[in-house]
């Protein structure tokens, strides 16, 4: 399931380059953070596993109520920008 609307995101570590993306859904979202560098990559930071642990529920027990609080967690984060 995806994003009510996407999440813009800035991928300070993306393979091709450091670029603005639309995130559409949790699996995108796991991917932006683990893969091109959302959030910094940071298992201290609360807010980054915090935001982590929502995608993957999002992802594994797609409701709209996982998939809702998992969107708002990647805007904080990504509001927050890269470390």
């Amino acid at each position: 399931m995806s994003f009510s609307t996407p999440v813009v995101v800035q991928l300070p570590e993306a393979k091709d380059g450091p670029r603005i993306a639309e995130i559409l859904d949790s699996r995108q979202g796991i991917a932006a953070m683990s893969r091109d560098g959302l959030g910094g990559y940071d298992l201290k930071d609360s807010l980054w596993v915090s935001t982590f642990d929502l995608l993957t529920k999002a992802t594994l027990h797609p409701t709209p109520e996982t998939i809702e609080a998992a969107r708002r967690a990647l805007v904080r984060l990504a509001r927050r920008g890269a470390h």
